[in-house]
């Protein structure tokens, strides 16, 4: 779970909304219930496979973008 604590949202629930990470909110919208049920959600099985798929996925964008980077300024793609 994700609470971007600028209200109107910044980085991180830009990042999160990229990602389509459906526990990210926005500190000037999260209530008491909407807390609440947040949690509940991410302790099941269900948000966990989620949250796997959620991580491959952001480490397959950040090696597009790090492609994209590297045959912009003419460099070769590397491994870490």
């Amino acid at each position: 779970m994700v609470v971007d604590s600028v209200p109107g949202g910044s980085k991180l629930l830009a990042q999160m909304r990229r990602l389509e990470w459906p526990l990210a909110f926005d500190v000037a919208d999260l209530d008491s219930r909407a807390l609440r049920s947040a949690l509940e959600y991410a302790l099941t099985e269900e948000a966990r496979e989620l949250a796997r798929q959620t991580a491959a996925r952001a480490v397959r964008d950040v090696a597009e973008v790090r492609d994209e980077f590297l045959g912009a300024v003419g460099a070769r793609s590397i491994d870490p």
